[in-house]
């Protein structure tokens, strides 16, 4: 054979395994390629399902907070009519602080118990007595009224302290009415004896927050008052705002 048989033989022999290495080459490729496809569109698939997850885990918790809200709302709503109920439960009631738990309390006039020893509990019939004595000598309402006035309920409000507040619940409106009139007018400078509405829990805490309102409104020189839970500022109705920390106008209907 030739020597350029030989190269041509050679050549061709090189260019049938290069095509063969190119054709597994281009296979392998093309098997890549597929399976990249394949990846793809599961991928595809996974992400659409993410998606569909999503959506699902979404709409979830949009009904949960939905769900939520609701739940807050029929809670508040409830509480408003704990605390109507309740409020409704203390309209006639009255609290006196000031009036000491020993026998010797207002101006002496407590001398059928004096004899009791001080560490003694104190009974309910010297705690309505106390306050009849109170009605009659320091509110100056007169021994007839002390004594016929229809008092249907007393009790210390619990506590360790001297003086507790008395609860003392009145049979009539009226005389629940007369009495805080007459405390305001009476005990207006006194620093020993108060006299005031027994209000619910939640209206104490709003009176408390809404107190430095009330004090700014009159140093301004506006015209103001404590309604229950509210602020009455030159005719205009307020409320406290937890969340502000503020004010917060009443629209009246």
């Amino acid at each position: 054979m030739s020597l350029s048989q030989s190269k041509l033989s050679w050549d061709k022999g090189d260019n049938d395994a290069l095509s063969r290495t190119l054709q597994e080459i281009r296979s392998e490729m093309t098997t890549m390629s597929t399976n990249m496809l394949a990846m793809k569109t599961e991928m595809t698939g996974v992400n659409q399902n993410i998606d569909k997850l999503n959506d699902k885990l979404d709409s979830k918790i949009d009904m949960l907070q939905t769900e939520n809200k609701q739940l807050k709302s029929r809670v508040v709503s409830l509480e408003n009519q704990v605390d109507k109920i309740e409020a409704g439960s203390r309209k006639n009631n009255l609290l006196f602080m000031g009036v000491d738990d020993k026998p010797s309390d207002v101006n002496n006039v407590f001398e059928d118990i004096s004899n009791k020893s001080s560490n003694q509990k104190e009974s309910w019939e010297e705690c309505e007595m106390k306050i009849r004595l109170f009605l009659e000598s320091v509110l100056e309402l007169g021994k007839e009224f002390a004594e016929n006035v229809q008092i249907e309920h007393v009790q210390r409000v619990r506590g360790t302290e001297r003086k507790r507040p008395i609860i003392v619940r009145f049979l009539s409106y009226r005389d629940r009415n007369l009495v805080l009139k007459t405390a305001k007018n009476i005990l207006k400078q006194s620093q020993t004896y108060r006299v005031n509405e027994d209000f619910t829990p939640s209206v104490r805490a709003a009176r408390k927050n809404l107190s430095p309102f009330l004090l700014r409104a009159r140093e301004n020189g506006s015209k103001v008052s404590m309604r229950q839970d509210k602020l009455l500022i030159d005719s205009k109705l307020y409320t406290f705002d937890a969340e502000t920390q503020d004010l917060q106008e009443v629209t009246r209907k």
